[in-house]
């Protein structure tokens, strides 16, 4: 199992990574239209084929992996709570937040998709984008405080001092355990590291602190000075008889442009955070002897 969830993981973190910078490239070398960003907004990359397809594809694979990735770190966290549950070391409160963690990180997945595509609704990519992220959000949240949880068990074993020490064995038990109380230490520094940045992130994308006026709609006539194709801009993209569904980001685009940023920061600091689960390989070893 540990195998599996290191190989979800980095295909997570790889069909993710390549699936956008493929994108973002079909969209500078196609010139598409991105309102003007320096580094647009995912659903604007996806907007015309064959970006589109590539961002439908890409994104969609990744939501399955992620949520195996979830899962596969749910199996783990499970096998070691429920010894340290037997063992009075960990409430039953503690034990069951591992399945909140999976519960939220699985669902929240699916909404990758829907929360990156131009063409759903405003209403809807708005709610699945508030879904996406509050469900990893939680999910994250909950899984850095489990690994704290799981780290002071390790270290109340390494201080209570619960092990014997063979010294003639080729491995002594007080290594194995000080290389146990290491790795979870790694990875939960490593995550929550990633929960902070995570969190500013999507703070600064939603907006949460501050109002964040929506951008305008590009007018037609502005498509067609554009030279953006005069079919692509009266049927393609229109969205009544003045505007195109196209977004004008210029008349704030710094504004814009920071979110488009925490966006793509949102999705790196989630990816790394997945990648986090790799670091309690060595640990899980001992957990299965």
């Amino acid at each position: 199992m540990s195998r599996l969830r290191a190989i979800a993981a980095l295909a997570t973190a790889f069909t993710a990574l390549v699936t956008v910078i493929v994108a973002f490239a079909i969209a500078r070398s196609n010139h598409v239209y991105v309102g003007g960003l320096v580094w647009p907004f995912i659903s604007d990359l996806g907007r015309d084929p064959p970006g589109s397809y590539v961002l439908f594809f890409g994104l969609n694979i990744v939501a399955v992996l992620l949520g195996l990735t979830w899962s596969f770190n749910h199996e783990y966290k499970h096998r070691f709570l429920h010894k340290s549950l037997e063992n009075g070391q960990i409430s039953r409160g503690v034990y069951s937040l591992s399945y909140v963690s999976c519960i939220f990180g699985v669902v929240g997945a699916f909404g990758l998709p829907v929360f990156a595509s131009f063409n759903a609704s405003p209403t809807l990519h708005y709610n699945s984008a508030f879904g996406f992220l509050l469900c990893e959000t939680v999910a994250m949240f909950t899984n850095t405080y489990l690994n704290y949880r799981i780290f002071l068990v390790k270290r109340s074993e390494m201080d209570a001092g619960v092990f014997i020490t063979d010294r003639y064995g080729p491995r002594s038990v007080s290594r194995i355990k000080l290389g146990e109380l290491q790795a979870v230490k790694r990875g939960f520094l490593i995550e929550f590291s990633c929960v902070a940045l995570y969190t500013m992130c999507v703070i600064v994308y939603l907006p949460v602190l501050y109002n964040g006026s929506e951008a305008p709609h590009l007018t037609i006539a502005q498509c067609i000075a554009l030279k953006l194709g005069e079919n692509y801009c009266t049927s393609t993209m229109k969205l009544d008889d003045v505007y195109t569904k196209l977004w004008d980001y210029e008349k704030d685009i710094a504004v814009h442009q920071v979110r488009a940023l925490a966006q793509l920061g949102c999705m790196l600091t989630l990816i790394r955070y997945s990648l986090s689960f790799i670091a309690y390989k060595t640990e899980e070893k001992t957990i299965k002897a």
